[in-house]
C-alpha cells in the first residue's frame, strides 16, 4: 500500500507538472502574439515545446495506466493468495475430517466385530443351558424311574 500511496504522488505530481506545462505554453503563445519580430523563431520554438508536452502527456498516460493495471495486479494477487489460503485451509480441515471418519469407521468395525463374539458367546450359553435342561430334564425322569422302582 505504501508503494501505492507513492505511484499516487508521484502521479499527481506528474499531472501538476504537465498542466503547469499547459500553462506556459499557453502564455508564450499570448507573448508570441504580441511579439512582432522574430515570430517565426517564437513559432518554431513553441512547436517544439508544444510537442515535448504533448509527448511527456502521452508518456505520463501511459505510465498512469501501467500503474493501474499494476495496482489491479497487485489487488487481484492478493485476492489469489487469500483464495489459495482459505483453500489450503479447507483442505486440511476436509483432510481431518477424513481421517476422523475413517477412525470412526475403523471404531465401529471393531464394535460390530465385538457384538458379533457376544452374539456368539450368548447363542453358545442358550445352547449349554438347553442341553443342561434337557440333561436335568432326563435325569428328573430317571431319578423319578429309579425312586419308584426302588420304593415300591
Amino acid at each position: 500500500q505504501a508503494e501505492s500511496k507513492a505511484i499516487a504522488q508521484l502521479i499527481e505530481n506528474i499531472r501538476n507538472e504537465l498542466q503547469n506545462c499547459s500553462c506556459t505554453i499557453q502564455e508564450m503563445k499570448h507573448e508570441i502574439v504580441g511579439l512582432q519580430t522574430n515570430k517565426s523563431h517564437w513559432n518554431q520554438t513553441m512547436i517544439e515545446h508544444q510537442s515535448g508536452y504533448l509527448s511527456l502527456k502521452q508518456q505520463f498516460e501511459r505510465e498512469k495506466e501501467a500503474a493501474q493495471r499494476r495496482d489491479i495486479c497487485y489487488a487481484r494477487n492478493v485476492n489469489a493468495q487469500k483464495l489459495l489460503q482459505q483453500t489450503k485451509t479447507d483442505t486440511n480441515v476436509l483432510k481431518d475430517a477424513q481421517q476422523e471418519i475413517h477412525a470412526v469407521d475403523q471404531n465401529a468395525v471393531e464394535v460390530l466385530s465385538t457384538l458379533e463374539q457376544q452374539t456368539q458367546q450368548i447363542n453358545n450359553i442358550k445352547q449349554n443351558v438347553n442341553e443342561s435342561n434337557s440333561l436335568l430334564a432326563s435325569m428328573g425322569k430317571t431319578i423319578t424311574k429309579m425312586s419308584k422302582r426302588w420304593w415300591t
